[in-house]
């Protein structure tokens, strides 16, 4: 997939892929039909700053072989720096549609990640709704370190073709990062609250403010003891970040 570097756009330190939903989706089927694994994940404001403190996440994040954007800040990122018009591919949504390829191509999934009963429920719920979805196996998130061996033999011997890992940022990163090599998989993907909002845990927004782009602040209602550092500040910050880049680009710079 070395041809994919020359679609990739840096936005503040993140190397990011310029593809429509479609391309997403067919870029992922392929990671899975390729001879090396893959890892794939959805690049968001939040990402993009915890890689500002965080230089370990940073080169993490530019690791992984695609990084696909996600949010209204990344879209608003992309036209002020570059005067790119990036698709948004939505973490959530982008899931649940190659979770549907999944089932047409016969791949094998694993969910790992969130509170115990949540990945089982959200498993259950696409078997119902996506005929012939073949998810081999669910392991909550809340194990310890001692654990994490036992956890990662009980990934590869259910032989998984996908795993979906929901541990949060930036740990889902982290973890992916650190133990990929012992993994017997064909991709990786971190999604988040994808297992919260497909097992009917966390509340999605209408259809209508997804489209546009204000999920973010739907979020922030529900949960704003939870998020309000994060979509607030942080959407400050962002921002802040993205304009001085634009206007002082020799100062904001960082390490790729």
């Amino acid at each position: 997939m070395n041809e994919l570097t020359e679609r990739e756009v840096s936005v503040l330190g993140v190397r990011l892929l310029n593809c429509s939903y479609d391309e997403g989706i067919d870029l992922l089927e392929k990671a899975v039909l390729d001879p090396e694994p893959r890892r794939a994940m959805i690049v968001n404001a939040y990402c993009i700053n915890i890689g500002f403190n965080n230089p370990n996440y940073r080169r993490a994040v530019n690791s992984f072989n695609m990084r696909f954007v996600d949010g209204i800040g990344v879209l608003l990122a992309g036209r002020i720096l570059k005067g790119i018009h990036f698709t948004d591919l939505g973490g959530s949504n982008l899931g649940k549609s190659f979770m549907q390829r999944c089932a047409e191509r016969k791949f094998k999934v694993f969910f790992l990640g969130a509170k115990p009963g949540v990945a089982e429920q959200a498993a259950e719920n696409f078997r119902w709704s996506i005929p012939g979805i073949n998810i081999v196996g669910c392991q909550h998130g809340y194990f310890s370190d001692k654990e994490n061996d036992r956890i990662i033999e009980r990934i590869n011997k259910a032989n998984p073709d996908v795993l979906i890992v929901c541990f949060g940022k930036p740990k889902e990163v982290l973890w992916i990062e650190e133990n990929f090599q012992k993994l017997n998989i064909k991709l990786a993907i971190p999604l988040g609250a994808f297992f919260d909002f497909h097992s009917g845990r966390v509340k999605r927004a209408p259809v209508w403010i997804q489209k546009i782009h204000f999920e973010w602040l739907y979020r922030l209602i529900l949960e704003p003891r939870r998020l309000w550092k994060r979509y607030i500040i942080g959407n400050f910050l962002f921002m802040g970040r993205v304009l001085k880049w634009k206007l002082f680009p020799k100062s904001a710079c960082i390490e790729p």
